[in-house]
């Protein structure tokens, strides 16, 4: 028995050995599939993120763990917030753009000029009358820059208000929102009593982009939601303060994320952007700066040509230019006169011409749709009488058919007819033969 147990465990450790061999291979060349992959960061394969992308990540994370409800709702606000103070900012920078007197704006710009003849420009009464009129433009021009600018600046007040009344709302909004989601709804209205409780312990960082202040902040609450009196500081029942104080920092928290964190994000790439833009320009105006520079070093270091050798030179370029134009020309005519002489009495025929008349297309084109439809039915119409000469062939050969057997018969009738007429001519010949026989033989005797 041991003599036959022994193969059986050297077999089992070969195929273990080949099994490990195995192994250390597969891991060998998944190291180096590894290896191959991490050549490339997975940083480099994705798309760059720009600035609206990274604003838009930064607010759903934010809002990741919120309720369905109050995130759509929170980053809403937020977008309409961002989009509001982008245009105020917009607005007060083309204010700061009017403080520079040689600033125009787009609309108040006027190109108009005092035109005439050369003769009527060179006179002294066009001279003073175009002076003039270019005070009055630039007078007109500054007029229209004070309206505008007093525009501007109403414009710049109606999106302050706006984006006042889109904080109020927010506030209230979310307020209410979080309240629902605790089960905190009573006939007391506990929204309006946290979204205040939020303004007395908050109201200094929230109303930082908001154009309000904390002096104002309930005056302005009040004509917002259209309240009686405005509210005191400290003025809340302690019961409706007690109700609402654990739900202060969670609503903060989302407050703080659309009117303070992600504004500040929008706001330090536009910075970021309007620094790059400058540095550009700047960047540019030098390489223009240098390469005019550097054109003017090659134009100062070659040496200056007299104006009357450069006159002497145009006019012998000309002269020559002019001499092989001349060559061209005989050499053109004399070709054209041979050929005259060895076509002389033939037709002169006049080469089509390959200009396409777009009437002449149109009507081809019609033509061609009516040949092609009458080409069909002549084809319809020669399948048709094909047919019927097949159908009056076949026709034909049976009636020939039965013809031919009818005929048959005939013939044998009329063959045996004909033979009994030549018979009866033959006897008939025979007795006019005898009686004429008769006859002579009756005159002789």
């Amino acid at each position: 028995m041991s003599s036959v147990e022994t193969p059986t465990t050297t077999t089992l450790t070969t195929n273990n050995n080949d099994k490990n061999n195995n192994n250390n291979v597969c891991d060998d060349a998944t190291g180096i599939q590894t290896r191959k992959r991490l050549r490339f960061a997975p940083t480099e394969l994705q798309p760059k993120m720009t600035d609206k992308d990274a604003i838009k990540d930064f607010v759903s994370c934010s809002f990741e763990s919120l309720p369905a409800t109050i995130k759509s709702t929170a980053t809403k606000f937020c977008d309409k917030f961002h989009s509001l103070g982008t245009l105020a900012r917009n607005k007060h920078s083309t204010l700061q753009k009017y403080d520079n007197a040689d600033y125009i704006p787009r609309s108040a710009k006027s190109n108009f000029t005092l035109k005439s003849n050369k003769r009527v420009m060179e006179t002294a009464t066009f001279k003073t009358q175009a002076t003039t009129i270019e005070q009055l433009v630039a007078a007109f021009q500054q007029q229209l820059k004070a309206a505008t600018k007093v525009v501007t600046q109403e414009e710049l007040n109606v999106l302050k208000q706006d984006i006042q009344a889109h904080f109020f709302n927010g506030l209230y909004d979310i307020s209410m929102l979080v309240l629902i989601n605790e089960n905190q709804t009573r006939p007391d209205q506990p929204a309006r009593a946290l979204s205040l409780r939020i303004i007395e312990t908050h109201g200094s960082t929230l109303l930082k982009h908001t154009g309000l202040t904390t002096s104002d902040i309930y005056q302005r609450y009040k004509e917002h939601f259209n309240e009686a009196e405005a509210h005191k500081p400290g003025s809340l029942p302690e019961e409706l303060t007690l109700a609402v104080a654990p739900f202060i920092d969670a609503t903060h928290e989302i407050l703080d994320v659309i009117f303070v964190k992600s504004w500040e994000l929008a706001v330090a790439n536009l910075i970021a952007q309007e620094k790059k833009a400058a540095m550009d320009l700047y960047m540019k105006s030098r390489t223009a700066e240098t390469s005019n520079e550097e054109t003017a070093m090659i134009v100062d270091a070659e040496q200056s040509i007299n104006s009357d050798t450069i006159k002497d030179l145009i006019k012998a370029g000309v002269q020559e230019e002019t001499r092989n134009l001349r060559t061209q020309v005989n050499t053109l005519q004399n070709k054209l006169s041979s050929q005259s002489k060895n076509t002389r009495g033939a037709s002169t025929g006049r080469a089509p011409s390959t200009k396409k008349n777009p009437v002449k297309e149109q009507k081809s084109r019609s033509n061609n749709k009516k040949n092609d439809k009458k080409d069909a039915e002549r084809g319809r119409s020669k399948n048709r009488t094909e047919n019927n000469k097949k159908g009056k062939s076949k026709r034909r050969s049976r009636s020939r058919g039965r013809d031919s057997a009818d005929d048959n018969s005939s013939a044998s009738s009329d063959a045996s007819n004909a033979s009994k007429k030549k018979s009866k001519r033959k006897q008939k010949g025979q007795r006019k033969g005898k009686h004429k026989n008769d006859s002579k033989n009756t005159r002789r005797n």
